[in-house]
């Protein structure tokens, strides 16, 4: 799982796990679409996860983007935000 990847995490995800720059951009850009794409590799899903809504900011509407990565032996998470709980990381320690 990679949060809010810095330059070198994302040479690392580019270059060992071979995920196309455009969709690890789209993957932390809030403002790109959601989708499913298949590379010869791997399966890309691209989703938007509403944030918890702020009575400080009236009608604002935010998005977390997350991108999930499946290999044939590994899952690899991209989120700009650590939007796990203690309960969801259990499931990724096996």
């Amino acid at each position: 799982m990679f949060v809010s990847p810095d330059e070198e995490e994302i040479r690392h995800l580019v270059a060992d796990f071979k995920l196309d720059e455009h969709t690890l951009a789209s993957t932390l850009d809030p403002d790109e679409l959601s989708r499913l794409e298949f590379e010869p590799e791997h399966v890309a899903l691209i989703y938007k996860s509403p944030v918890a809504y702020s009575p400080i900011e009236p009608y604002m509407f935010r998005v977390a983007s997350v991108g999930i990565y499946r290999f044939r032996e590994k899952l690899v998470i991209v989120s700009r935000e650590n939007m796990l709980t203690s309960d969801d990381l259990r499931y990724l320690k096996a």
